[in-house]
């Protein structure tokens, strides 16, 4: 091998070596990581660079940062949001809603669910004058047929638990 290609070999042996040995200093043998923090006014306001212990901030332009890998832990936070599992529709059918006449039905969800939501379909036009939750745990349509023919309207509830 000639002098050029061995000296070429050992300066890349050699870098790699000192690369690894920076990398290796960050975190600190302490697990303290060192940065500095751009001064407002500066040419970087804001910007964090982490820096090895070797190196020092710009006393003029930066501000040195040292944080820990490890601590105490911190408060906990709050409660997430409330879960909804066990998710179902539930339907009750009202038939014969006669011509020009008021008819109800009411959808109930299984014991211990919530109902989330409802409504109604029907074979006839229906003008209705309730299509609510009721109670908490049903849903309830009163409607008017509006046609000169009987119908039948059928009322869901969606239905889950929330945790």
């Amino acid at each position: 091998m000639s002098k050029t290609k061995l000296a070429g070999v050992v300066a890349v042996i050699f870098a790699i070596a000192a690369g690894s040995a920076a990398f290796a200093s960050i975190p600190d043998g302490s697990g303290v990581i060192h940065g500095c923090y751009g001064k407002p006014g500066s040419t970087h306001p804001g910007a964090l660079r982490v820096v090895d212990t070797s190196q020092s901030c710009n006393s003029s332009t930066e501000t040195p940062l040292n944080w820990s890998q490890t601590g105490t832990p911190g408060t906990p936070g709050t409660p997430g949001t409330p879960r909804v599992s066990g998710y179902e529709v539930v339907s009750t059918i009202a038939s014969n809603i006669a011509a020009n006449s008021n008819g109800s039905a009411t959808a109930t969800c299984p014991a211990g669910k919530n109902v989330l939501g409802g409504g109604y379909t029907a074979n006839v036009f229906l003008a209705p004058s309730n299509n609510a939750p009721e109670a908490g745990n049903s849903w309830q349509v009163t409607a008017r047929n509006m046609t000169a023919q009987a119908g039948t309207m059928i009322v869901s509830a969606i239905c889950a638990n929330v945790d």
